[in-house]
Protein backbone atom coordinates (compact mmCIF):
# COMPACT_ATOMS: atom_id res chain seq x y z
CA UNK A 1 0.00 0.00 0.00
CA UNK A 2 0.94 3.69 -1.13
CA UNK A 3 -0.25 6.71 0.45
CA UNK A 4 0.07 9.95 -0.23
CA UNK A 5 -0.56 12.89 2.07
CA UNK A 6 -0.77 16.57 1.39
CA UNK A 7 1.40 16.83 -1.57
CA UNK A 8 2.54 20.19 -2.88
CA UNK A 9 4.83 21.17 -5.72
CA UNK A 10 5.30 24.07 -7.44
CA UNK A 11 8.02 25.03 -9.97
CA UNK A 12 9.00 28.97 -10.77
CA UNK A 13 6.07 30.04 -7.97
CA UNK A 14 3.54 28.52 -10.37
CA UNK A 15 1.57 25.54 -8.28
CA UNK A 16 1.66 22.17 -10.11
CA UNK A 17 0.47 19.87 -7.44
CA UNK A 18 -1.95 21.01 -4.69
CA UNK A 19 -2.79 19.13 -1.53
CA UNK A 20 -3.23 16.04 -3.18
CA UNK A 21 -3.95 12.92 -0.74
CA UNK A 22 -5.08 9.57 -1.88
CA UNK A 23 -4.34 6.07 -1.01
CA UNK A 24 -3.28 3.16 -3.43
CA UNK A 25 -4.06 -0.36 -2.09
CA UNK A 26 -2.16 -3.19 -2.68
CA UNK A 27 -3.85 -6.15 -4.94
CA UNK A 28 -6.12 -3.13 -7.02
CA UNK A 29 -4.82 -1.60 -10.06
CA UNK A 30 -4.99 1.59 -9.35
CA UNK A 31 -5.44 4.60 -11.71
CA UNK A 32 -4.89 8.44 -11.50
CA UNK A 33 -6.57 10.06 -14.10
CA UNK A 34 -6.73 13.68 -15.86
CA UNK A 35 -5.96 15.89 -19.32
CA UNK A 36 -2.37 16.78 -20.17
CA UNK A 37 -0.33 19.40 -18.05
CA UNK A 38 -2.68 18.71 -15.16
CA UNK A 39 -0.11 17.22 -13.00
CA UNK A 40 -0.54 13.63 -12.87
CA UNK A 41 2.84 12.78 -14.10
CA UNK A 42 4.68 15.17 -12.03
CA UNK A 43 2.65 12.83 -9.14
CA UNK A 44 3.94 9.99 -10.60
CA UNK A 45 7.72 11.53 -10.09
CA UNK A 46 6.96 12.83 -6.31
CA UNK A 47 5.62 8.86 -5.91
CA UNK A 48 8.64 7.44 -6.89
CA UNK A 49 11.11 10.21 -5.85
CA UNK A 50 11.96 11.70 -9.24
CA UNK A 51 10.90 14.69 -7.91
CA UNK A 52 11.01 16.01 -3.94
CA UNK A 53 7.72 17.48 -3.35
CA UNK A 54 7.97 21.15 -1.36
CA UNK A 55 5.24 19.80 1.25
CA UNK A 56 3.64 16.24 2.28
CA UNK A 57 4.45 12.82 2.36
CA UNK A 58 5.33 9.51 0.53
CA UNK A 59 4.59 6.13 2.63
CA UNK A 60 5.24 2.79 1.29
CA UNK A 61 3.71 0.57 3.87
CA UNK A 62 4.30 3.40 6.46
CA UNK A 63 7.72 4.04 5.33
CA UNK A 64 7.94 7.54 5.18
CA UNK A 65 9.78 7.83 1.50
CA UNK A 66 10.14 11.71 1.73
CA UNK A 67 12.14 11.65 4.53
CA UNK A 68 13.90 8.46 4.16
CA UNK A 69 17.77 8.23 4.92
CA UNK A 70 19.61 7.37 1.96
CA UNK A 71 19.20 3.22 2.78
CA UNK A 72 15.45 3.23 3.27
CA UNK A 73 15.29 5.13 -0.45
CA UNK A 74 17.77 2.61 -1.52
CA UNK A 75 15.45 -0.13 0.21
CA UNK A 76 12.15 0.62 -1.07
CA UNK A 77 13.85 2.02 -4.50
CA UNK A 78 14.76 -1.64 -4.77
CA UNK A 79 10.69 -2.96 -4.22
CA UNK A 80 9.57 -0.73 -7.31
CA UNK A 81 9.06 -1.40 -10.76
CA UNK A 82 8.90 0.69 -13.59
CA UNK A 83 7.03 0.81 -16.63
CA UNK A 84 7.76 3.69 -18.92
CA UNK A 85 6.03 5.41 -21.49
CA UNK A 86 7.78 4.39 -24.10
CA UNK A 87 9.29 1.69 -23.27
CA UNK A 88 12.95 2.58 -22.84
CA UNK A 89 15.10 -0.62 -23.91
CA UNK A 90 18.61 -0.53 -24.28
CA UNK A 91 18.45 -0.97 -28.29
CA UNK A 92 21.78 -1.92 -28.47
CA UNK A 93 20.54 -5.37 -25.88
CA UNK A 94 18.35 -8.15 -26.74
CA UNK A 95 14.98 -8.62 -24.83
CA UNK A 96 16.77 -10.57 -22.36
CA UNK A 97 19.59 -9.22 -21.61
CA UNK A 98 17.18 -5.04 -21.42
CA UNK A 99 15.33 -7.92 -18.63
CA UNK A 100 18.41 -9.24 -16.98
CA UNK A 101 19.56 -5.18 -16.76
CA UNK A 102 17.84 -4.14 -13.15
CA UNK A 103 19.58 -7.56 -11.78
CA UNK A 104 22.80 -6.82 -13.31
CA UNK A 105 22.57 -3.43 -11.46
CA UNK A 106 20.55 -4.47 -8.26
CA UNK A 107 21.10 -8.25 -7.49
CA UNK A 108 24.93 -8.75 -6.95
CA UNK A 109 24.28 -11.96 -4.64
CA UNK A 110 22.52 -14.05 -7.26
CA UNK A 111 24.04 -15.91 -9.37
CA UNK A 112 24.39 -16.14 -13.26
CA UNK A 113 22.37 -19.18 -13.45
CA UNK A 114 19.98 -17.39 -10.87
CA UNK A 115 19.68 -14.74 -13.37
CA UNK A 116 19.19 -16.15 -16.18
CA UNK A 117 15.95 -18.59 -14.38
CA UNK A 118 14.59 -15.23 -13.39
CA UNK A 119 14.38 -13.38 -16.86
CA UNK A 120 12.97 -16.74 -18.48
CA UNK A 121 10.38 -16.77 -15.93
CA UNK A 122 9.23 -13.69 -16.41
CA UNK A 123 9.54 -13.56 -20.19
CA UNK A 124 7.19 -16.82 -19.82
CA UNK A 125 4.86 -14.66 -17.61
CA UNK A 126 4.23 -12.38 -20.38
CA UNK A 127 3.92 -14.45 -22.88
CA UNK A 128 7.37 -13.28 -24.54
CA UNK A 129 9.96 -16.58 -24.44
CA UNK A 130 10.54 -17.11 -27.84
CA UNK A 131 11.36 -13.60 -28.03
CA UNK A 132 14.42 -13.93 -25.74
CA UNK A 133 17.13 -13.50 -28.09
CA UNK A 134 15.55 -10.87 -30.74
CA UNK A 135 16.68 -6.91 -30.50
CA UNK A 136 13.91 -4.40 -29.85
CA UNK A 137 13.91 -3.10 -33.16
CA UNK A 138 12.63 -6.94 -34.30
CA UNK A 139 9.20 -6.47 -31.81
CA UNK A 140 6.21 -4.62 -32.26
CA UNK A 141 5.08 -2.17 -30.11
CA UNK A 142 2.80 -4.15 -27.76
CA UNK A 143 5.41 -6.76 -27.05
CA UNK A 144 8.29 -3.98 -26.18
CA UNK A 145 5.61 -2.69 -23.54
CA UNK A 146 5.37 -6.40 -22.62
CA UNK A 147 9.00 -6.66 -22.71
CA UNK A 148 8.80 -4.01 -20.32
CA UNK A 149 6.45 -5.19 -18.12
CA UNK A 150 9.10 -8.31 -17.55
CA UNK A 151 11.93 -5.82 -16.86
CA UNK A 152 9.50 -4.26 -14.55
CA UNK A 153 8.66 -7.16 -12.16
CA UNK A 154 12.20 -9.20 -12.42
CA UNK A 155 13.33 -8.29 -9.03
CA UNK A 156 9.85 -9.41 -7.50
CA UNK A 157 8.97 -5.84 -7.08
CA UNK A 158 6.28 -4.88 -3.99
CA UNK A 159 5.35 -2.12 -6.31
CA UNK A 160 4.61 -1.59 -9.95
CA UNK A 161 4.40 1.82 -11.78
CA UNK A 162 2.94 2.44 -15.20
CA UNK A 163 3.25 6.05 -17.34
CA UNK A 164 0.40 5.85 -20.28
CA UNK A 165 1.55 1.88 -20.69
CA UNK A 166 -0.76 2.31 -23.62
CA UNK A 167 0.84 4.98 -25.56
CA UNK A 168 0.67 4.01 -29.53
CA UNK A 169 -1.01 1.03 -29.38
CA UNK A 170 -3.93 0.03 -30.39
CA UNK A 171 -7.17 -0.89 -28.77
CA UNK A 172 -6.94 -4.78 -29.11
CA UNK A 173 -3.04 -4.85 -27.96
CA UNK A 174 -3.91 -2.51 -25.02
CA UNK A 175 -6.67 -3.80 -23.73
CA UNK A 176 -3.80 -7.15 -23.73
CA UNK A 177 -1.95 -4.87 -22.02
CA UNK A 178 -4.24 -3.41 -19.41
CA UNK A 179 -5.52 -7.37 -19.00
CA UNK A 180 -1.84 -8.45 -18.14
CA UNK A 181 -1.27 -5.44 -15.89
CA UNK A 182 -3.82 -6.65 -13.86
CA UNK A 183 -3.29 -10.38 -13.66
CA UNK A 184 0.24 -9.21 -12.73
CA UNK A 185 -1.06 -6.75 -9.57
CA UNK A 186 -3.68 -9.62 -8.57
CA UNK A 187 -1.41 -12.59 -8.71
CA UNK A 188 1.46 -11.09 -6.95
CA UNK A 189 -0.74 -9.05 -4.72
CA UNK A 190 1.09 -6.04 -5.70
CA UNK A 191 0.77 -2.47 -5.60
CA UNK A 192 0.20 -0.77 -8.89
CA UNK A 193 -0.38 2.42 -9.95
CA UNK A 194 -1.18 3.48 -13.78
CA UNK A 195 -0.80 6.90 -14.77
CA UNK A 196 -3.33 7.41 -17.73
CA UNK A 197 -6.05 9.19 -20.13
CA UNK A 198 -7.26 6.23 -22.01
CA UNK A 199 -11.27 5.64 -21.07
CA UNK A 200 -10.63 2.40 -22.60
CA UNK A 201 -7.97 1.28 -19.23
CA UNK A 202 -10.54 3.26 -17.09
CA UNK A 203 -13.45 1.36 -17.59
CA UNK A 204 -11.58 -2.14 -17.94
CA UNK A 205 -9.35 -2.03 -15.13
CA UNK A 206 -9.85 1.29 -12.83
CA UNK A 207 -10.67 -0.76 -9.49
CA UNK A 208 -9.38 2.69 -7.66
CA UNK A 209 -9.03 6.29 -9.68
CA UNK A 210 -7.87 9.54 -8.56
CA UNK A 211 -8.86 12.08 -11.20
CA UNK A 212 -6.93 15.12 -11.08
CA UNK A 213 -7.62 18.68 -12.41
CA UNK A 214 -5.35 21.76 -12.18
CA UNK A 215 -3.02 19.62 -9.58
CA UNK A 216 -6.07 19.04 -7.71
CA UNK A 217 -7.92 15.40 -6.49
CA UNK A 218 -11.54 16.57 -7.16
CA UNK A 219 -12.84 13.16 -7.40
CA UNK A 220 -11.46 9.09 -6.42
CA UNK A 221 -13.73 6.38 -6.56
CA UNK A 222 -13.79 3.47 -9.09
CA UNK A 223 -14.96 2.71 -12.44
CA UNK A 224 -18.55 1.26 -11.17
CA UNK A 225 -19.19 5.10 -9.72
CA UNK A 226 -17.10 7.20 -12.54
CA UNK A 227 -20.40 6.91 -14.83
CA UNK A 228 -22.91 8.49 -12.02
CA UNK A 229 -19.98 10.93 -10.86
CA UNK A 230 -21.79 14.32 -10.13
CA UNK A 231 -18.31 16.81 -10.83
CA UNK A 232 -18.16 18.41 -13.90
CA UNK A 233 -14.75 18.70 -14.85
CA UNK A 234 -14.30 14.95 -14.48
CA UNK A 235 -17.41 14.62 -16.56
CA UNK A 236 -15.51 16.72 -19.23
CA UNK A 237 -12.70 14.66 -19.51
CA UNK A 238 -15.22 10.80 -19.16
CA UNK A 239 -17.57 12.42 -21.84
CA UNK A 240 -15.84 14.65 -24.33
CA UNK A 241 -16.56 11.24 -26.91
CA UNK A 242 -19.59 11.61 -28.37
CA UNK A 243 -20.57 8.11 -28.27
CA UNK A 244 -19.74 7.96 -24.15
CA UNK A 245 -21.70 10.98 -23.94
CA UNK A 246 -24.55 9.02 -25.54
CA UNK A 247 -23.73 6.22 -23.26
CA UNK A 248 -24.36 7.98 -20.01
CA UNK A 249 -27.59 9.81 -21.52
CA UNK A 250 -29.23 7.05 -22.12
Amino acid sequence: MIKIENIHKSFNGRAVLKDVSGTFEKGKTNLIIGASGTGKSVLLKCIVGLIQPDTGAVLYHDRDFTRADRDLQREIRREIGMLFQGGALFDSKTVEENVMFPLEMLAPQMSRSEKVDRVQFCLQRVGLEQAAKRMPSEISGGMKKRVGIARAIVMNSRYLFCDEPNSGLDPLTSIKIDNLIQEITQEYDITTVVVTHDMNSVMEIGQYIMFIHEGQKLWEGSNDGIMQAKVKELNDFVFCNKLLREIKNG
